[in-house]
């Protein structure tokens, strides 16, 4: 992993040398973005706490066995910075914070706790995402922009059940910060309409981790006035990630997929 990291900050260092970008070299496409709105997800979530001692956790369903609401709305940011001829930085962030209320119908060994069948429990679940690409184009001309990106994934992971009535919890804690790798591209079918779609990956195989992430998005804006416009767009993510680092194992499965509706600024 660190290997991956230390190539990536080299990239990143490397393509910040790119020549400042002029009106001229942008034509149409615009220089800077900020996208505001509503992100509608539906949640598909699993998870595993393992003992400090190695002894394996109970693999939950979040959803399903936790009452963990699947659908929760929350609010995205996004945006793009072009500063070179073909060169721009992409960012994106949002939480996904879910609370639930529900005494459990099996024995759960979570983390150093068990909580048995009948257990008044309380589930507190938070996903951080933060999201920071490159992406350079080898193709970009008046309507077609594209590009290849290598970024990172940032998320931060919150997993805590408390038994409600000894207020006894564990909780799992990580952040992930994972390179990933993948393309982007737009294409404007008139000076106000625009598609965008982009894809990201990362995996890896090493002694104690095996994971991998697939994120894909599709979107269409519109530029309605001058430095006001308005997009929607569909986002999916698959995460697996499976750890059998000591002290600090167990499993997490996730899926994320929704719409996007927001306002953008641009200039």
């Amino acid at each position: 992993m660190k290997k991956i990291l230390a190539i990536y900050s080299v990239a990143f260092i490397a393509v910040t040398l790119s020549l400042p970008v002029t009106a001229a070299d942008l034509g149409n496409w615009e220089r800077f973005a900020i996208n505001v709105g509503t992100f509608v997800t539906d949640n598909n979530t699993e998870m595993r706490l393992d003992a400090t001692s190695g002894a394996l956790g109970t693999t939950l369903d979040f959803e399903d066995q936790l009452g963990l609401d699947e659908d929760e709305d929350v609010t995205r940011l996004d945006g793009f910075w072009r500063y070179g001829k073909r060169s721009r930085l992409d960012f994106s962030f949002f939480t996904i914070d879910r609370d639930a209320n529900r005494p459990v119908t099996l024995t759960i060994n979570w983390g150093d706790e068990t909580f048995t069948a009948g257990t008044p429990l309380r589930t507190q679940w938070e996903l951080d995402i933060t999201k920071l690409a490159y992406t350079y184009s080898f193709v970009r001309n008046p309507k077609l922009d594209v590009g290849i990106t290598g970024g990172f994934h940032v998320m931060d992971i919150r997993a805590r059940l408390t038994d409600s009535t000894t207020g006894d919890f564990d909780e799992g804690d990580e952040t992930a910060p994972l390179p990933v790798i993948g393309a982007r591209v737009a294409y404007r079918f008139t000076p106000e309409w625009v598609f965008t779609a982009s894809s990201e990956w990362f995996g890896i195989e090493a002694d104690d981790i095996d994971g991998r992430l697939l994120d894909t998005r599709i979107g269409i804006e519109h530029n309605t006035f001058k430095n006001v416009g308005f997009g929607g767009g569909f986002n999916t993510m698959d995460f697996d990630l499976d750890s059998d680092d000591k002290g600090d194992s167990g499993s997490f499965d996730m899926t994320y997929e929704g719409f996007q509706i927001y306002a953008k600024a641009y200039f």
